[in-house]
């Protein structure tokens, strides 16, 4: 045990359940750390928090984007939401005019995008 009672004693007072890890599994943590080590790459690194609320609300933009619109690479790079679905219907019209149909959706001031095209 690394903490003292003490330190769980704060998180069940807090409402929060302690999971306790299994005994000599050392991937056990490593899509939590890998998660964790993305949102400070790819968002926090970028930003200076000056309150709680702020990084409240950066980290939930910031999660928002991930679960909705950023493709996963464990799902063959489809979106969660397009796992539940199945992935859109691509058409190749060929027409060069296409192009122009290619929104850009920007989060946490255009730090990260997501494109899409307009509905037909």
């Amino acid at each position: 045990m690394k903490y003292a009672p003490a330190f769980d004693r704060i998180f069940r007072d807090a409402d929060v359940r302690i999971v306790r890890t299994p005994v000599q599994a050392p991937n056990v943590n490593a899509v939590a750390e890998s998660w964790v080590g993305s949102v400070k790459r790819e968002c926090l690194s970028h930003f200076l928090c000056f309150s709680r609320s702020h990084l409240d609300h950066i980290v939930g933009s910031y999660v928002r984007y991930h679960n909705t619109y950023r493709p996963h690479q464990g799902l063959d790079n489809r979106t969660l939401p397009q796992r539940a679905t199945g992935p859109p219907e691509i058409s190749d019209s060929g027409d060069p005019d296409d192009l122009a149909c290619i929104r850009c959706r920007k989060f946490l001031g255009g730090l990260l995008r997501h494109y899409y095209r307009d509905a037909a």
